[in-house]
């Protein structure tokens, strides 16, 4: 303890809580880790502080945190933060000194060690990382649901988070999600003329109406889907979402059902918007079925003997002469998608000079007349230029994606690839595998 120790309680308990460290600041409150002594230990806790700029604004404020405060002492599940006590006191203040003038308002909470989903996606890249983020959401959709259906109150009336967003959402030590920050929580339906929210996780009605309600927790659980896959928010503009989405190797190859169904979670129309739970049904078995295929447990070309023409390619066999007809578009554009002939065309444009890489094993898998390709295109995706192809097994109906990089003119590295039972690997022997070349 030091001379700069500061220490926040209420009027009966002015020292009842040491600020330890400030965690962040918003526009209204910052937010503390903080220490209180129990029974000889010390326990850590949360305790969000009203900035002082909101002064003026402090019984409407208090109003509003007192009732936030109530609605979560109903909610006892472990994917929602615990709140401990809120009351209005003094500034913060040395210990057994004198407090400042003024008035504050407080929030204390159940400290959540672990990451914020934001920090916590950083750190874990690739399919695995996807995987472990779609498990997440499950337990984010689990405690919306609840909310939404009216369990969390005895009179059944449905709450509303109001502010989802990948700062939001805590991982915990154990690996589990907890939403924290319910510092719009509502009870539906809530109009508001005081509008906030995480931009491009907030749905369209809050910014334009004030409207909380379960529709808008919805609009922001698929914009989290969104960040889980791509790292950034969805754009505002419906198409250029489902641009960006369906260009993912979980969901290049979702039926039409799926897509709709999943880009009503983004809609500007809150009737369409799907519950949680059953627009990440969508979202998971468009991924698990994105490379439709045989059932994961048949290896891909198991019993099938390589073609002599791979064979023959492998062992030094030349290539035909081919003249680049489709240069590697520039950074930036948009995605075309080419298919038929223009995509063969294409695929041999871009991948019969590959020595190496995806690029030399879809050229090889092509060659072997096994498979076909049915389309080709580029994204701006995973830290520049990638490009896919999507091609089918003549003899058995499966479909892979093959996701590259170039290196050069004949080099490529392998990004992605999806099959073999909706499968995903970032792994070459995996992909020859697939295509049958071992």
């Amino acid at each position: 303890m030091t001379s700069q120790d500061l220490y926040v309680g209420p009027t009966e308990r002015p020292d009842k809580y040491r600020l330890v460290r400030l965690e962040g600041s918003g526009g209204e409150a910052a937010l503390w880790r903080a220490e209180v002594d129990l029974a000889g230990a010390s326990e850590t806790v949360a305790v969000k502080v009203l900035r002082p700029e909101h002064q003026n604004d402090l019984a409407r404020i208090s109003a509003r945190w007192a009732e936030q405060a109530e609605l979560l002492r109903f909610v006892t599940h472990p994917s929602v933060v615990g709140v401990r006590e809120h009351f209005e006191a003094g500034p913060p203040h040395p210990a057994r000194g004198e407090c400042p003038d003024g008035r504050a308002l407080y929030l204390v909470m159940n400290w959540v060690p672990g990451l914020a989903l934001r920090d916590w996606l950083l750190l874990r890249e690739g399919r695995e990382g996807t995987v472990a983020g779609l498990r997440l959401l499950e337990q984010v959709a689990d405690v919306l649901e609840m909310l939404h259906s009216g369990r969390a109150t005895p009179s059944a009336r449905p709450v509303v988070h109001g502010d989802l967003s990948p700062g939001n959402v805590m991982v915990d030590d154990e690996g589990r999600a907890v939403l924290v920050d319910f510092g719009l929580v509502r009870l539906a339906s809530h109009q508001t003329r005081d509008a906030a929210g995480t931009p491009g996780f907030a749905a369209p009605e809050v910014w334009t109406r004030g409207e909380y309600t379960p529709a808008a927790d919805r609009y922001g659980f698929a914009a989290l889907g969104f960040y889980m896959l791509l790292g950034t928010p969805p754009p505002d503009d419906e198409d250029e979402v489902a641009e960006a989405l369906f260009a993912h190797p979980f969901l290049v190859n979702a039926s039409s059902a799926a897509v709709e169904g999943i880009l009503a979670g983004f809609s500007a129309d809150p009737d369409r918007r799907p519950p949680v739970a059953d627009w990440l049904a969508l979202l998971r078995g468009a991924a698990s079925t994105s490379a439709r295929t045989v059932p994961p447990t048949t290896p891909a070309g198991a019993g099938r003997a390589p073609s002599p023409t791979i064979h023959a390619f492998r062992n030094g066999h030349p290539r035909d002469a081919t003249t680049r007809a489709t240069p590697r578009p520039a950074a930036g554009e948009s995605r075309v998608e080419r298919t038929g002939t223009d995509a063969a065309v294409d695929v041999e444009a871009q991948l019969a000079e590959c020595r190496d890489g995806p690029g030399e094993r879809v050229w090889s898998a092509l060659l072997s007349r096994q498979w076909s390709v049915l389309s080709t295109w580029w994204t701006n995706h995973y830290g520049g230029r990638t490009y896919h192809v999507k091609l089918r097994d003549r003899s058995d109906d499966w479909v892979v994606v093959v996701e590259m990089r170039f290196c050069g003119e004949d080099s490529s590295q392998l990004v992605w690839a999806s099959g073999a039972g909706g499968e995903m690997t970032e792994c070459s022997g995996e992909l020859d595998r697939w295509l049958a070349l071992l």
